[in-house]
């Protein structure tokens, strides 16, 4: 009975051990709540149109200022040409960095295809997710219409009050 206890107690011990210490990764997703562009937008350093360029599934070697504070295996870079500047200093081409995959929020550029980005300046790096916004395809000039139109009504000074 004695040997019966411990090998059943060994067997409870190891199953534990193996579920918070091997459990998959992969259990992990993305979660964030539907936010408006509005309020994305002061959340934001920039906001751009440009094509996709080029994937770096290991980010190139970055300069010391520009080191991504991600790791590689959870994160990839995205060359992209900027064509319009609606908000923040990207131009010409830019490198932005998003989770891998969609459980690692990671949004799925698709290299010549166009977008409207909304990203984060932060660390030496241009970041975005699937949380942020980021418009493709046919919604980009109606989308990018409604980011001037917020910001020229942020610009515009308040009425006088009387």
């Amino acid at each position: 009975m004695a040997r019966e206890f411990r090998f059943l107690s060994l067997a409870v011990v190891l199953l534990c051990a193996l579920t918070l210490l091997g459990g998959p990764a992969s259990a992990l997703a993305c979660s964030c709540a539907p936010i408006s562009r509005e309020r994305m937008l002061p959340t934001v350093s920039d906001v751009f149109i440009g094509t996709v360029v080029r994937l770096y599934e290991v980010p190139p070697s970055p300069k010391p200022e520009e080191m991504v504070p991600f790791s590689p295996e959870l994160t990839v870079t995205y060359e992209i040409d900027v064509s319009d500047t609606l908000k923040g200093k990207a131009k010409g081409r830019v490198r932005v960095v998003t989770g891998r995959d969609s459980a690692s929020c990671g949004f799925p550029f698709v290299v010549g295809h166009r977008y409207l980005v909304f990203a984060r300046h932060g660390m030496g790096v241009l970041r975005t997710s699937l949380c942020f916004s980021n418009v493709e395809g046919d919604g980009i000039e109606a989308a990018a219409t409604e980011v001037r139109d917020a910001l020229a009504a942020k610009t515009k000074p308040a009425p006088k009050r009387h």
